[in-house]
């Protein structure tokens, strides 16, 4: 289902009358913010994007409806991530945060998730203590962070952990700090 570039401010609740719903974008409105049941009743859903609107945090628990979920967009705006968003996720294969303005990841954000693709250039990297997780995130998965380029599959792109730079000291690569 397709709502992208609609002006929509709120998120209507679609989980009763589309059970079966595998993809929702709503990319590109004026979303501020999401109620954590607003996915409730979307446990088919396997794609779901969001980048370009207005959200700046989303509610812990809010993707606990979707256990099926694939592919997450959350680029562009966002200033926080709560810890635990992924979990439940088993699934998640490509998670895509780039041009956020994201500072630093939570402790234990991606849990034991095997994510072969993600996407996290873009954003003000804060580097300092509260890094180090990420850091090391980055470190044992440098071969799953990609830079995203509009039109290509991302089975076709190169990856590039250095892409994730800190914002404080000359654009150095995180996973090097």
């Amino acid at each position: 289902l397709d709502l992208s570039h609609n002006q929509l401010q709120s998120l209507p609740l679609l989980g009763q009358t589309l059970p079966a719903l595998t993809v929702l974008d709503v990319s590109f409105n004026r979303l501020t913010s999401l109620p954590l049941g607003a996915l409730r009743g979307l446990g088919e859903l396997q794609e779901l994007y969001l980048k370009g609107n207005e959200l700046k945090t989303l509610p812990p628990g809010l993707l606990t409806p979707t256990p099926k979920l694939e592919k997450l967009s959350l680029a562009n705006n966002l200033t926080e991530l709560p810890a635990g968003l992924l979990n439940g996720l088993e699934n998640l294969d490509t998670l895509l945060l780039q041009e956020n303005s994201l500072y630093t990841i939570p402790k234990g954000f991606f849990g034991s998730h095997l994510l072969p693709f993600a996407f996290l250039h873009g954003n003000p990297w804060l580097c300092n203590c509260e890094i180090l997780y990420f850091r090391r995130w980055l470190q044992d998965n440098a071969e799953n962070v990609y830079v995203w380029k509009q039109g290509v599959d991302v089975k076709a792109m190169t990856s590039n952990v250095a892409s994730v730079q800190c914002d404080n000291s000359d654009k150095f690569p995180v996973y090097k700090y």
